[in-house]
C-alpha cells in the first residue's frame, strides 16, 4: 500500500510506534539489490513491486523528492536508512516487512525524546521548529541565538526579557539586541517583554542548535513626548552590573529645574553616591571624587565642562538623549581615561517614520529639535539646539554680585544616522557658547565644540565591530574688566581613536575587546591685554601634548543560571610629548615680545615622561533566588590628565594638566559589595551596596597656592594618598499610580599628604576631609499620578555641609590684622537641604492627535531655605556698614527664597 495518507498524525503514530514495540522482526528478512533512480515516491512504488515489503507514508512528504540509491544485498531496515538518509523521518517496521514512515521530530516527541516545557496542549504544528529534524534525539542540549527588534522599525530591542514560560530561566538582550539561550530539545513558549512593548508569547520546537529572531511591538498607547528604554524589570537583580545608574527620559522629566525643563546631568544627583558640591555646581561628585574624575560622553565625544551659566543648566540638551547609563563601581575594561565614573549619553538611533518636531519654552531658555527622515529606512537628520533670553532669575537673587551679573548661553547639536545593510553609521556634532558676568569684576567667554563618528557593522550574529572616531576642543577667555583689565586664554582639544569586537559564538562567554588611542593638547593660559591704555606684562605658558593608548579585554562568563562572571583587563601607556617648542612665559614689554626676559626649549616631539600600568576588572553576581543577588567588584583605574582647579567649586577657567615627571598618573582601586532583593512582582526593588577607593597621586595644593597663570604649577602642589569609602541605600517602587525612591548614602572622602618638608605637610600628614566629604546623604523622590494626565512630584534632599576652611583667629604685623587659618577643611558650612515640587499637565492621549503638549509648573525651594554656597573672607575699610572690622564673614547663596517655575513643552 503506498502513499497512505495519516488523518489524526498523533494518535496513528502513537499506534504505530506500540505495534513497532510489540513486533519482531523474522529472522530471514528479505534483501533488496539494484540501482533506482528517480522521483522517491516512484522508486517506493518499484520496490513494492519487486519485493515483499510495503511503505507508509504521507505523499506530501516525498512529493517534490528524488532518490538516485543503490542497494547491494540490503536488508529492508537497512534499505530504509539509506531512503530516508538526511530527511527528517524515521521508520518503524512491523509484521516483518511493513515500513512506517514518521516524522522524527513527533517520535522524538511521543517517545519523551522530546519533552513538551509549554502550557500550549494543541498540535506542534503550532510551535516554530528551531533546528534541524534530521537531529532529533541526537543532542542533549542546543544553543539557541536570535534577535529581538522593532517590528515597526527593525531597530535592535535593547535590554528585552526573554524568559522560559514554567521554567526559572532566561536572558536578556544585548545592546544590539542579541540573545542566547541554551536549552534541551523540546517544546517551549517564550515570553518576551520589553519596556514600551506588549509583551508577546513565542511557541518553538527546539530540535538542535539555530536561530530564531523575535519582532516586539509598541503597546497601543504611547506618549511620544516620553523617551522610553527597555530594561528588564528585574535587572538590578539578574544582571552582573553593579553600581550601574540608568535614567530614562520619564525620569529625568519629573525632576524640576530652575529653567523648568528637564536635565540629564542634575538629575544623576538623586541617586546615591552621586552629588554636586554646591546649589548649581557645574558636574557631580561620584563616590567622593573630584568633578576631573568623571568622564562624560556624548555619542562618544568627551566634554570637559558640563554647565551653562555657572551650573544653573547642564549643557546637555534633554531632547537629543535617548540613553543615559553611569557606571560608578565596576566600569567596563573597554572604557578608561578616569578614576570615578562614566557618563555615557546616546542620542536616539530609531528611525523616525516621518518628520517629527518637538521643544519648550521656559522661563529661561527654549529649545527647538528637528528629526527628519530622508531616506525611508536608510537616512535620517536630527538636528536641534536651545538658547537663553533673560537675566531674571540672577536679578531676582539677593545677594548683590549676583544680582548685577550677567549671563546667556547658546547650543546646537546634530546627528546623521545611516543604515546600509550589515552597517550602521552615526556623524553627531556638538557646539555651544556661554557668557557671564560676575558683577563688574570678572567676565567669562568659555565654549565646547565636539565631534564623532560611530560605525557599526554586523559581520553575523554572533560577531560585531564598533569603530569610533572622536574630537572635543573647550576654550574659555577670562576677563578681568575692573582694574587690571587683562584677559586669560586657556583650553583643551581631544582625539580619540577606538575599534571594539564583541564576539559571542562561545558557549556561555561573551567577549569584548579592542584597541583605543588619545591625543592631548592642552594651552593652559596666555595672559594679554584687554583694553588699550592700560600697561600688562603678557605672558604664555607653555602648550602641553601627551598620546594615551589602551588595549582591552573583556569577557562575561556565565557558569550557570546562577552564577555570571566578568572579567577584564586593560593594559594603558600614556606619554607627555612636552610642549614641543620654545616657551616664552614673559615679555618685557606689551608691545615689544621681541624682549625675552625668560624662556625654556624643549626639543620638539621629544618623550618627557612615560607611564603604564595595567587595570583589571572583575565582578560576579550570585543569584540566590528569583528575586535577590550578592554582586561583587573590584576595579583598578588609572587617570593620566587632572582639572587645576581655582577653588572648591569648578569654575570655567578651570585648566586640564597632564601627568608629567612631577605630576603622577592618578591611581584608584576600589572593591563593592551590593545585595539585591525585589518585591511584589518585581515592582519594588532594594539594595544595599558598599565600597572602598583607595586612591595614589592625588593633586592637592599646597598652603596659600598660587595657581593663575603659573608656569610650574607643580611647585604649588603636593602629593597626596586618598580613601573613600561608604554605604549606599536605595528602595524604589517603579509602577502603580505612586512611583519613587528613597536614597540614603553614608560616605567619607579623606585626603593626607606625604611630604617631608614644612610646605609640603598638609595638617601635620594626618587624615583630612576633602572638598567632597559629605558623611550624610538623604533623597526622596515621589510621583503621584492624579490620572492619565496629571502627576504631582515632590523631592526632597538632605546633606551634610561641605569642608570649609576658616580664620581661627588673628595677628597684627604693625597696623595690619592678619587672619590665621585653621587646619585645612576642620570646619562644615550648614547642612543642605532643599524641597522641590512639580506638577505637570500632560499631553492629550488621543493618538491621532499631530500636536501634543504638557505644561510644568514647579516651585524650587519650596520653605525658603538660604543654602549657602560658600562662605568667605573678605577684607573691607572699616566702617559703621562693616562694624569697624577689617575683614568680615560672609555667606553666598544663589537662591534663599521660593522660585516658581513653568515651561511648555510640545511635539508634533
Amino acid at each position: 500500500m503506498t502513499g497512505f495518507v495519516f488523518g489524526r498524525i498523533p494518535v496513528i503514530l502513537l499506534l504505530l510506534f506500540l505495534c513497532g514495540i510489540i513486533s519482531a522482526q523474522s529472522p530471514d528478512e528479505v534483501k533488496i539489490s539494484g540501482t533506482y533512480s528517480g522521483p522517491t515516491i516512484q522508486v517506493l512504488n518499484q520496490l513494492e513491486q519487486q519485493y515483499a515489503v510495503r511503505f507508509f507514508f504521507r505523499e506530501e512528504w516525498f512529493r517534490s523528492d528524488n532518490l538516485n540509491v543503490r542497494f547491494s544485498n540490503n536488508t529492508i531496515a537497512e534499505a530504509a536508512d539509506i531512503i530516508i538518509s538526511g530527511k527528517p523521518y524515521t521508520y518503524r517496521i512491523i509484521n516483518y516487512y511493513q515500513v512506517i514512515f514518521l516524522p522524527r521530530g513527533d517520535v522524538a516527541l511521543l517517545t519523551g525524546q522530546i519533552p513538551n516545557f509549554s502550557n500550549n496542549d494543541e498540535s506542534d504544528e503550532q510551535f516554530t521548529l528551531v533546528g534541524d529534524l534530521s537531529e532529533a534525539g541526537k543532542h542533549k542540549t542546543a544553543d539557541i541565538t536570535g534577535k529581538v527588534t522593532d517590528g515597526k522599525t527593525g531597530e535592535p530591542v535593547i535590554g528585552a526579557t526573554i524568559q522560559i514560560q514554567n521554567l526559572q530561566q532566561g536572558v536578556v538582550s544585548n545592546t544590539q539586541g542579541n540573545y542566547k539561550l541554551m536549552l534541551s530539545p523540546g517544546l517551549y513558549t517564550l515570553i518576551v517583554s520589553s519596556v514600551g512593548y506588549e509583551t508577546s508569547l513565542f511557541n518553538v520546537k527546539i530540535i538542535s542548535s539555530g536561530e530564531y529572531n523575535i519582532e516586539l511591538f509598541d503597546k497601543s498607547v504611547r506618549f511620544e513626548d516620553i523617551v522610553i528604554y527597555g530594561q528588564r524589570m528585574d535587572r538590578n537583580v539578574s544582571s552582573h552590573q553593579m553600581s550601574l545608574v540608568e535614567l530614562d527620559i520619564r525620569e529625568i522629566g519629573q525632576l524640576p529645574s530652575v529653567s523648568g525643563g528637564k536635565d540629564v546631568i542634575k538629575g544623576l544627583t538623586i541617586m546615591p553616591g552621586i552629588k554636586s558640591i554646591g546649589e548649581f555646581s557645574s558636574g557631580i561628585n561620584v563616590r567622593g571624587g573630584g568633578e576631573d574624575q568623571n568622564l562624560y560622553l556624548v555619542n562618544s565625544a568627551p566634554l570637559f565642562y558640563t554647565s551653562h551659566v555657572f551650573g544653573l543648566i547642564s549643557v546637555i540638551n534633554p531632547d537629543a538623549v535617548d540613553k543615559l547609563s553611569l557606571y560608578k563601581g565596576h566600569i567596563p575594561a573597554s572604557y578608561g581615561e578616569r578614576v570615578s565614573s562614566v557618563i555615557d549619553i546616546k542620542s536616539p538611533e530609531t528611525f523616525p517614520q516621518k518628520t517629527r518636531i518637538k521643544g519648550g519654552v521656559g522661563l529661561y531658555d527654549s529649545r527647538l529639535m528637528f528629526e527628519i527622515p530622508v531616506i525611508s529606512e536608510k537616512l535620517w537628520v536630527g538636528i536641534g539646539g536651545r538658547t537663553s533670553y533673560s537675566d531674571w532669575i540672577l536679578k531676582s537673587m539677593k545677594e548683590y554680585n549676583l544680582r548685577n551679573s550677567r549671563a546667556g548661553f547658546y547650543d546646537i547639536n546634530g546627528t546623521i544616522h545611516a543604515s546600509l545593510g550589515k552597517s550602521r553609521i552615526m556623524l553627531s556634532g556638538y557646539t555651544s557658547r556661554d557668557h557671564f558676568r560676575f558683577s563688574s569684576d570678572v567676565r567669562y567667554h568659555y565654549g565646547s565644540h565636539t565631534g564623532s563618528l560611530n560605525w557599526n557593522y554586523l559581520f553575523g550574529s554572533n560577531l560585531a565591530s564598533y569603530l569610533t572616531l572622536a574630537y572635543s576642543d573647550y576654550n574659555v577667555n577670562k576677563d578681568d574688566i575692573g582694574s587690571k583689565q587683562t584677559r586669560i586664554t586657556s583650553g583643551i582639544q581631544y582625539g580619540s581613536f577606538k575599534y571594539r569586537l564583541q564576539y559571542n559564538g562561545i558557549s556561555r562567554h561573551n567577549l569584548d575587546g579592542g584597541i583605543s588611542v588619545v591625543s592631548y593638547k592642552i594651552k593652559p593660559g596666555k595672559l594679554g591685554q584687554l583694553t588699550e591704555g592700560i600697561p600688562v606684562n603678557p605672558a604664555i605658558l607653555a602648550t602641553e601634548h601627551g598620546f594615551e593608548g589602551a588595549l582591552f579585554l573583556n569577557d562575561e562568563i556565565s557558569l550557570n543560571q546562577s552564577i555570571i562572571f566578568n572579567v577584564g583587563l586593560r593594559y594603558s601607556a600614556y606619554a607627555n610629548m612636552g610642549p614641543g617648542n620654545i616657551l616664552i612665559y614673559a615679555f618685557d614689554s606689551p608691545k615689544d615680545t621681541s624682549t625675552i626676559t625668560g624662556y625654556e626649549t624643549y626639543n620638539k616631539g621629544e618623550i618627557i615622561k612615560l607611564y603604564h600600568g595595567f587595570e583589571p576588572r572583575l565582578s560576579a553576581r550570585f543569584k540566590l533566588s528569583d528575586v535577590s543577588s550578592l554582586k561583587i567588584s573590584y576595579n583598578r583605574n588609572i587617570q593620566y590628565i587632572s582639572m587645576i582647579s581655582y577653588s572648591n567649586v569648578s569654575t570655567p577657567s578651570d585648566i586640564w594638566k597632564l601627568s608629567d615627571e612631577y605630576i603622577k598618573p592618578l591611581v584608584a582601586s576600589q572593591y563593592a559589595f551590593g545585595y539585591y532583593r525585589n518585591f511584589y512582582n518585581n515592582t519594588i526593588e532594594a539594595s544595599l551596596e558598599v565600597y572602598y577607593k583607595g586612591l595614589k597621586n592625588v593633586i592637592d595644593y599646597a598652603n596659600d597656592a598660587q595657581l593663575e597663570m603659573n608656569s610650574h604649577i607643580e611647585t604649588e602642589t603636593v602629593n597626596a594618598t586618598g580613601k573613600n569609602y561608604g554605604a549606599e541605600f536605595l528602595v524604589r517602587k517603579n509602577s502603580g499610580r505612586f512611583e519613587g525612591w528613597l536614597t540614603y548614602t553614608y560616605s567619607r572622602s579623606l585626603r593626607k599628604t606625604n611630604g617631608l618638608t614644612s610646605y609640603e605637610i598638609v595638617n601635620s600628614n594626618k587624615y583630612y576631609p576633602s572638598s567632597y566629604d559629605r558623611p550624610h546623604d538623604f533623597g526622596m523622590v515621589g510621583n503621584f499620578n492624579l490620572n492619565r494626565r496629571v502627576r504631582f512630584s515632590a523631592n526632597f534632599t538632605y546633606s551634610t555641609g561641605r569642608p570649609i576652611t576658616l580664620p581661627e583667629y588673628f595677628i597684627y604685623s604693625g597696623p595690619d590684622k592678619v587672619p590665621v587659618f585653621s587646619d585645612r577643611n576642620k570646619y562644615r558650612i550648614e547642612p543642605y537641604h532643599r524641597l522641590d515640587l512639580t506638577l505637570t499637565i500632560s499631553e492629550s492621549l488621543r493618538l491621532k492627535k499631530k500636536w501634543k503638549s504638557n505644561w510644568t509648573f514647579s516651585v524650587l525651594n519650596v520653605y525658603g531655605r538660604k543654602n549657602p554656597y560658600t562662605i568667605y573672607y573678605k577684607m573691607e575699610e572699616p566702617d559703621e556698614t562693616t562694624n569697624y572690622e577689617r575683614f568680615n564673614l560672609y555667606k553666598l547663596y544663589l537662591i534663599g527664597r521660593p522660585v516658581p517655575t513653568v515651561s511648555y513643552n510640545f511635539i508634533f
